[in-house]
């Protein structure tokens, strides 16, 4: 985020978020860390490339990446338009196996490494996440 936002004004945000990803058939999920934010996007390429786009433009954005991309059968988050978790309120015991991941610098770890920790958020996530229709 280009200006930190709580956990409560990223929550405001889901339902306009939802509301629009419902519209062009994306899902996924929103985690909040510290002030830093991953954000998974499942959708056709297509899509979910056009609205990587423009959160890109969106000025309320800085230093975006792509993490990782694959094409994937089944989508982890099929039934939420977008999911929510701040990661500040799970147990240290639950952020251990992906520690380095959220805190070193980008590029710290390897593709091997990013697949693994992020199929770990994502498990990890999809059983504690609020979310919403």
């Amino acid at each position: 985020a280009a200006v930190p936002l709580s956990p409560r004004q990223l929550v405001a945000l889901m339902p306009t978020s939802q509301n629009n990803n419902q519209k062009i058939g994306v899902t996924g999920i929103l985690l909040h860390h510290r002030g830093n934010l991953i954000q998974v996007l499942e959708g056709e390429r297509g899509v979910v490339s056009k609205l990587y786009r423009k959160i890109l433009m969106d000025s309320r954005h800085k230093n975006c990446r792509i993490v990782h991309e694959q094409q994937i059968q089944e989508r982890a988050f099929g039934s939420w338009a977008m999911g929510f978790k701040n990661l500040d309120d799970l147990p240290p015991d639950q952020l251990v196996a992906c520690s380095n991941f959220l805190e070193k610098p980008y590029g710290y770890v390897t593709d091997l490494q990013v697949q693994k920790r992020v199929a770990f958020l994502l498990n990890v996530f999809r059983v504690n996440a609020w979310y919403g229709s």
